[in-house]
C-alpha cells in the first residue's frame, strides 16, 4: 500500500469514529464504504463496524447478506464468532418480521453456546450469551405486528401531511429539504398501511391477490434507499461539511423518478424514517436561473480534478480526485469545496490549501489521453517559475454558474492554488488560425458567405405556389443579403471552408452525464446528407427566424449548425454538446439538468425546434381550419397540405414531414358521421405486437382416400391468419389452397368450417378438433358453408340432448389410442382458419358421420334411430358439383368405406366381405360394380347403410338430384354412414394417422418468440381500432361524445422516414382525488426484423398512385436496458464512404448494417430512393 492510499484510509477512519460518536451511523457507514472499496480484503477488517452500522439504520436486507456472507468464511470452532453474527442476524429478522427466520436462528445459537461451554476456549471477558439468547426468545414471543387501527392511523397522518405539501405549495419553494423514497418501499408501505385501498382508485387485478397476502409478506420494513447511490466512486473525496454532506451520496445513472424511487418532502420524509428507519438520500428543490422554474436537483456536476502544485512534491502521483456539486454553483463555492475535500490528505496541506487565489484550467484533448504526463511536468519543473502546458483557462461571469465551464463527467482539470495571482502554469501559445485574416475583415467573409449561399442553392419565388406534395429537394428562398450579413453579425457566425474535411463524421459526442439519449439522437440526425450539407455550408443562415415566437430566437439552429461543423470538418476524435444541450435545455425545460431521457423525445423536439427557427414564414397568417364534406381523397390531402404550408415552411419540412389521414366514424348507425383529416408527422411511432410462437397441431385428411392422413405439430406465430397457414400447408404438401378447408371436428362431428382471415391460434380455442380437408375444390365462401336455418339447429339441439340423455348414453367400444390414431375424444382444444371466397353454388358439401348400431338387435336393413348409434370415427367431408345425383354421393362415400372394408377384410382371418375390392382402381365403374356386388350378393351381410340426417336410408341407386337431400342446408349436407354392429371397427383401422414433419412459418431473419417484423409493426398502426372510455370523440352531428372506430392510415411519406419502435409502455394509472399518476410500466425488448435495404412502403402509402416508395436505412438510435434507464447509442452509415459506423458517446468504430438490426434498435432513419 503506498504512502497517500495509507493516509487517505487513515483519514476516513478519523471520520468514523468521530461520525459514530455523534450517533451520525450513516455518514459513519459513508466512510466505511470508502475504505472498503479501495480493497475487497477491507470489508473482512470491517466487518462488526459494517454491522454496527447497518443495524443502526436498520437495514436489515443489506445486514442478512452480510452476515450470511461472513458466516461461510469463519472457522466451524470459533463459536464465539458466530454466535455474535448469529445475534446480529435475529435482530435483523425481528425488523423484518420473519418470525420463522429468527426462532432459526436462535436454535442455532443454542446448538452453538452447547459447544463453547464445553469447549476449552476462553472464556474471560465473554459476553453472557445464555442470557442474550434468554432475551431474544422473549422478544420474539412478545413480538407483535402492528394492529390494523395503528397502520391506518399512519395512513391517514401520511395523507395529511400531503394535502399540507400541496396547500403550501412545498414544492414550488426552491431551499426545501426532500428525500428520495425507493418506489419498491413506498408501494409496499401503501399496501401495509392500507392507504392504497383508502386513498388511492385503481381497477389493477392484483390488488385482489395483494389483498390475499399476510401482514408479515406486507411488512415494508426499514426504507433502504442505499441501492439507489454509488457506494463507492474512484477517487471520491467526501465533503464533512454538515449542509453539504447530502451531495457525496452519487445518485446512480440508471435510476429514474416513479420507477426507482418517489421524491417526498422532508416532512414526509422523517415521519416515514421516525417510524422505519433505513438509509436516507437527501436532495434539495433549486430555483433553475435558466428556465426561472424550481426543481429537485438530483444529479450533481461530477469534477475531476488535479492539484497544483501537487500536495506531495516528492510524491509520485498517478491519479486525480473527483468531488459532487450543485451544478448551479459558483466558482467561490467550488473553490471551497475543493479546500474542504482536500483538508485530510497529505502532509504540508496548510501551506498549499491556505493560498488565496486559484485558477481552473482545461486540459486539452492529447493531454487528457496522457494526464499523467502532467505530475512528470510538474516534478521536472517543479522550481521554474512557470510551466507550460496544453491548457485553456476556464474563465466564466460572475453570474454563471459551474456548469458553464462546459465540462463532462469524463474531463481532467487542473486546480492552480496561488499565493499572489500570478500562476505557475501557462497555456501553450496558440497555433496560428487560417481565419485571421477574415476575423479582421468581418464585411468581407459575410459577403463571401452570401455569394456561396446564392451559388450552390435553388432559387424560388416566395410566390410559388404548391403544386403538391414536397419531392424531398431542399428550397431556398432567394438570397437576402442584409438578412444573412445580420444573423452572421448577431450570431457570430463564422464563415469556414464549404464542404467536410477533418473527421468528416467520424466525430464522437462526450456525456455531458447522462446525456447518451442525446447524442443517440444527434448522430443520427448529423448522417441526414441534406440537412448536415445545408447547415455546414452555411446555407441555413438565410432562412434564420428569430422573431419567431414558437422558436428558440435562432439559438437553437445557430448552435446545432455550429456542432454538425465541428463533427463534419473538425479534427478532434470526439467533441463537447455542451452549448447545445444548454440551449434546448433553456427553450425546453423538460431537457434541462443531467438526468435520463428518451432520445426520441430528444429528438421530436430537436427537429420541430429546427423548424421554427428556421421557418421561412416569418408572419403566419391565420388559417381556417378545413372540414371535410366529402370528395377525392387527393384533392383533400392537398387542401390539407396548402394549409400546413401557409405556417409551415422549413428545411425539415421539405425533408421530413409526411401526412396522415385519420378517419373517425361515429358508430351511431342512425348518424354516420365520418371524420377525415389529413395531419402532417415528422415521426411515424408504430406499436410492437406481442407476437409469439404459438404450438399447434392439426389433421390433414386428404380426398384420396387410401392416403394416410398427418398429424402435424407445428410453431405458427400469433398474429399469423389461417389463410397464412394455409398457404404453408400448401408450399409443404404441393396441394392447391382452394382445396383446403379448415373445420372444427367436436365430437366426432363437423361443428363449423374456419374462415382464412382468422387468427392461426384460433386452432387452440375451438371446442373441438382442427381438421384440414383437402376437397375437390372450395367454390363457396366459408360463411356460406357455415349458414344453417333456425329449424336445422332446433333439429341439433333436440338430436344432442336424446343422446347425451342418461338412458341414451353408453361407452364407446373404441376407447384407447394406438398413437397412430386420430382419437376425437381425447384431442385437447385447437384453431386453424380457411379461405375467404367468392360466393358461388357449384360445389355441396357433404359430411359424413362415421357410425355404428350398438345393439345386435337392431338391424341395418329397418330403420334406425339416432338413438341406436354412436360415433366410431372423425367425420369426412367431399365436395360434389351441385348437378350431382344422389348415387354420385353414394359411390364418394363408398371410395372411402372401401378403403376401410379392405383393410379390415385383411385383418380379419374369416372375412366377412363376400366381395373383392380392388383397392387401386377407384373408378366409377368399378366402384358402382363392387357396391351392387355387395348390395346384390345374397351371402353378404349388410355391412353399412347410409342415411339422411332425419335417419332416411338412401338407395344407392337413386338418380334423384343431390341437392333433394338438403334440410334447408345451404351447399351443405350431412349424412351418415352407418355400419353393422359385428365388425370390429378398431380393425379397420379408421382412426390410423402418422405424422409428418412440418416445415414452419420462417421470416428474413429467424424471429425468436415474442417477436415481430417492421412490417408488422406498421400493420398494427393502420389497423381501426374503437377509442375507449375516457377518450371518446365529439361527435358534432350527435353533439355527444361517442366511442368512435378510427383507424390511422398513412397517405404521403417524406424524403427522409423516421419511423419510432414503441418499445416504452407505461404501467396503471393510479389516482388519489384528483391526482393522477403512472405505476409500473415496462420495455419490450423484442428482435424487431427491419430490412436495411429495400422498405417497400407502397402499399402503405395511399397517395403515392401506384409510384414504388422504396427506402434504404441509414442510421438507427438504439437503446439498451430497461425502463426505468438503461444507456443509448447509434448506428449509422456514413454518407461519404458509405460505412457503418457505431456511435458511443465519444467512441466510434466501425461496424456493419446487419449489426444495427437488433433488439435494441428504437428509432430508425430512412432515406427514400428518387
Amino acid at each position: 500500500m503506498d504512502k497517500q492510499t495509507q493516509i487517505s484510509l487513515g483519514t476516513y477512519k478519523i471520520c468514523y469514529e468521530e461520525s459514530k460518536n455523534q450517533k451520525d451511523y450513516q455518514k459513519a457507514l459513508k466512510y466505511i464504504l470508502q475504505v472498503t472499496g479501495q480493497k475487497a480484503e477491507y470489508e473482512k477488517q470491517w466487518h462488526s463496524e459494517i454491522i454496527e452500522c447497518l443495524l443502526a439504520l436498520k437495514l436489515y436486507n443489506q445486514c442478512v447478506k452480510k452476515i450470511d456472507s461472513a458466516l461461510k468464511s469463519i472457522s466451524k470452532q470459533d463459536y464465539t464468532a458466530q454466535l455474535e453474527n448469529y445475534e446480529a442476524l435475529v435482530v435483523s429478522y425481528l425488523g423484518l418480521y420473519n418470525l420463522p427466520k429468527a426462532n432459526e436462528c436462535i436454535k442455532h445459537m443454542d446448538s452453538l453456546l452447547s459447544k463453547l461451554s464445553s469447549s476449552s476456549e476462553q472464556k474471560q471477558g465473554q459476553k453472557d450469551f445464555s442470557q442474550i439468547i434468554q432475551d431474544l426468545k422473549f422478544k420474539v414471543d412478545g413480538f407483535n405486528i402492528i394492529s390494523q387501527d395503528q397502520r391506518l392511523k399512519q395512513a391517514e397522518e401520511y395523507r395529511k401531511l400531503e394535502l399540507s405539501d400541496e396547500d403550501s405549495q412545498f414544492f414550488k419553494k426552491a431551499g426545501q429539504e426532500v428525500y428520495l423514497i425507493p418506489t419498491q418501499w413506498l408501494n409496499k408501505w401503501k399496501e401495509f398501511s392500507s392507504y392504497k385501498e383508502k386513498f388511492e382508485q385503481s381497477d389493477n387485478m392484483e390488488d385482489e391477490e395483494d389483498s390475499k397476502k399476510t401482514i408479515d409478506q406486507i411488512y415494508p420494513g426499514p426504507i433502504d434507499a442505499s441501492n439507489l447511490v454509488e457506494t463507492y466512486v474512484k477517487n471520491h473525496l467526501i465533503d464533512a461539511n454538515q449542509d453539504q454532506f447530502f451531495e457525496n451520496y452519487v445518485l446512480k445513472s440508471d435510476k429514474a423518478e416513479k420507477h426507482d424511487f418517489e421524491i417526498v418532502s422532508k416532512q414526509i420524509g422523517d415521519f416515514l424514517y421516525e417510524k422505519y428507519g433505513g438509509f436516507k438520500v437527501k436532495r434539495m428543490t433549486i430555483l433553475n436561473p435558466i428556465t426561472n422554474e424550481v426543481n429537485v436537483e438530483l444529479f450533481f456536476k461530477k469534477i475531476n480534478f488535479i492539484p497544483i502544485p501537487t500536495l506531495s512534491p516528492d510524491q509520485k502521483e498517478d491519479s486525480y480526485y473527483t468531488i459532487y456539486i450543485s451544478k448551479f454553483a459558483s466558482l467561490k463555492q467550488l473553490n471551497d469545496k475543493i479546500k474542504r475535500s482536500l483538508e485530510f490528505l497529505p502532509q504540508k496541506k496548510n501551506q498549499i490549501l491556505n493560498r488565496q487565489y486559484f485558477k481552473l484550467w482545461k486540459l486539452s484533448t492529447d493531454l487528457m489521453k496522457n494526464y499523467q504526463n502532467v505530475y512528470k511536468t510538474m516534478a521536472q519543473k517543479y522550481r521554474e517559475p512557470t510551466i507550460q502546458l496544453d491548457v485553456k483557462d476556464i474563465v466564466i461571469g460572475e453570474d454563471e454558474c459551474i456548469d458553464d465551464m462546459q465540462l463532462t463527467d469524463s474531463e481532467i482539470i487542473l486546480y492552480e492554488l496561488s499565493e499572489t495571482n500570478n500562476f505557475k502554469i501557462v497555456p501553450c501559445p496558440q497555433r496560428k488560425q487560417s481565419s485571421k485574416k477574415e476575423s479582421e475583415n468581418k464585411e468581407d467573409y459575410q459577403q463571401q458567405s452570401i455569394n456561396q449561399n446564392s451559388q450552390s442553392t435553388e432559387i424560388i419565388d416566395e410566390s410559388d405556389e404548391i403544386e403538391g406534395f414536397p419531392t424531398g429537394k431542399i428550397k431556398i428562398r432567394r438570397i437576402d443579403e442584409s438578412h444573412v450579413r445580420n444573423m452572421m453579425q448577431k450570431y457570430r457566425i463564422q464563415n469556414g471552408q464549404k464542404g467536410f474535411s477533418g473527421k468528416k463524421g467520424l466525430c464522437g459526442l462526450q456525456n455531458l452525464g447522462n446525456t447518451c439519449f442525446m447524442n443517440s439522437a444527434l448522430q443520427c440526425l448529423s448522417n441526414v446528407e441534406e440537412l448536415t450539407t445545408f447547415m455546414v455550408n452555411n446555407e441555413y443562415v438565410n432562412d434564420l427566424n428569430p422573431d419567431n415566437p414558437l422558436g428558440a430566437n435562432g439559438h437553437l439552429a445557430v448552435s446545432y449548425a455550429d456542432l454538425v461543423r465541428d463533427i463534419w470538418q473538425g479534427g478532434d476524435s470526439s467533441v463537447s454538446p455542451h452549448y447545445l444541450k444548454k440551449v434546448i435545455g433553456k427553450f425546453a425545460p423538460q431537457f434541462y439538468g443531467y438526468s435520463q431521457q428518451d432520445s426520441q423525445e430528444l429528438l421530436s423536439y430537436l427537429l420541430d425546434g429546427l423548424h421554427e427557427d428556421l421557418n421561412r414564414i416569418k408572419k403566419k397568417p391565420v388559417v381556417e381550419a378545413i372540414d371535410y364534406s366529402g370528395g377525392k381523397d387527393q384533392e383533400m390531402s392537398l387542401e390539407f397540405f396548402k394549409n400546413y404550408k401557409k405556417r409551415n415552411d422549413s428545411v425539415i419540412s421539405d425533408l421530413m414531414v409526411g401526412q396522415f389521414k385519420s378517419t373517425l366514424v361515429c358508430p351511431d348507425k342512425n348518424c354516420g358521421k365520418i371524420s377525415i383529416t389529413f395531419d402532417p408527422f415528422l415521426t411515424l411511432s408504430v406499436p410492437i405486437p406481442r407476437v409469439t410462437k404459438e404450438d399447434v397441431s392439426f389433421y390433414i385428411i386428404f380426398k384420396d382416400p387410401r392416403k394416410t392422413p398427418y398429424k402435424i405439430e407445428t410453431q405458427i406465430r400469433s398474429d399469423s391468419s389461417l389463410g397464412e397457414l394455409k398457404k404453408q400447408i400448401s408450399d409443404n404438401l404441393n396441394i392447391p389452397c382452394q382445396s383446403l378447408i379448415f373445420a372444427n371436428n367436436a365430437q366426432s362431428k363437423i361443428e363449423e368450417f374456419l374462415k382464412d382471415d382468422e387468427r392461426g391460434v384460433h386452432i387452440k380455442e375451438i371446442s373441438g378438433i382442427c381438421f384440414v380437408y383437402e376437397v375437390e375444390k372450395v367454390g363457396t365462401s366459408i360463411k356460406d358453408i357455415n349458414q344453417k336455418s333456425q329449424q336445422d339447429m332446433e333439429e341439433e339441439e333436440q338430436e344432442q340432448d336424446k343422446e347425451e340423455s342418461p338412458q341414451n348414453k353408453k361407452t364407446s367400444p373404441i376407447t384407447q389410442n394406438d398413437g397412430d390414431q386420430i382419437d376425437v375424444e381425447e384431442e385437447e382444444e385447437q384453431k386453424v382458419q380457411n379461405s375467404k371466397k367468392s360466393v358461388s353454388h357449384d360445389f355441396v358439401y357433404t359430411e359424413i358421420e362415421f357410425c355404428q348400431i350398438m345393439e345386435s338387435d337392431v338391424k341395418l336393413n329397418s330403420n334406425v334411430s339416432n338413438t341406436d348409434i354412436h360415433n366410431v370415427s372423425y367425420s369426412r367431408l367431399v365436395s360434389l358439383k351441385y348437378n350431382s345425383k344422389v348415387q354420385d354421393l353414394y359411390l364418394q362415400i363408398y371410395r372411402i368405406v372401401r378403403v376401410y372394408l379392405h383393410t379390415y377384410q385383411q385383418a380379419n382371418g374369416q372375412p366377412e366381405v363376400k366381395i373383392d375390392i380392388d383397392i387401386a382402381n377407384d373408378s366409377r365403374e368399378n366402384l358402382l360394380k363392387e357396391l351392387s356386388d355387395l348390395e346384390n350378393n345374397p351371402q353378404q351381410k349388410c355391412l353399412f347403410r347410409i342415411f339422411n340426417k332425419d335417419m332416411t336410408p338412401i338407395d344407392y341407386k337413386s338418380q334423384e338430384p343431390l341437392i333433394s337431400l338438403r334440410v334447408k342446408t345451404q351447399n351443405r349436407l350431412k349424412v351418415k354412414m352407418v355400419l353393422d354392429h359385428k365388425i370390429e371397427v378398431k380393425l379397420m383401422r379408421t382412426k390410423r394417422c402418422e405424422s409428418y414433419n412440418f416445415e414452419s412459418q420462417k421470416t428474413s431473419k429467424e424471429v425468436s418468440s415474442g417477436s415481430a417484423d417492421l412490417y408488422d409493426c406498421i400493420d398494427a398502426f393502420v389497423k381501426k381500432e374503437q377509442l375507449e372510455k375516457g377518450n371518446e370523440w365529439y361527435c358534432s352531428k350527435c353533439k355527444r361524445h361517442v366511442l368512435a372506430t378510427k383507424q390511422m392510415e398513412i397517405y404521403n411519406t417524406p424524403k427522409i422516414l423516421i419511423i419510432h419502435l414503441k418499445r416504452f409502455k407505461s404501467g396503471n394509472v393510479r389516482n388519489f382525488g384528483r391526482y393522477y399518476f403512472e405505476s409500473g410500466g415496462k420495455k419490450i425488448n423484442d428482435l424487431i426484423d427491419f430490412p436495411i435495404e429495400n422498405l417497400d412502403m407502397t402499399k402503405y402509402v395511399l397517395g403515392s398512385n401506384g409510384k414504388p416508395q422504396i427506402y434504404d436505412l441509414f442510421a438507427v438510435s438504439q437503446h439498451y436496458g430497461g425502463m426505468g434507464g438503461g444507456h443509448y447509442t447509434a448506428c449509422a452509415q456514413n454518407f461519404l464512404n458509405k460505412r457503418w459506423y457505431n456511435f458511443n458517446d465519444s467512441h466510434v468504430s466501425q461496424s456493419s448494417a446487419e449489426q444495427a438490426v437488433c433488439s435494441a434498435a428504437y428509432v430508425l432513419f430512412y432515406r427514400r430512393r428518387d
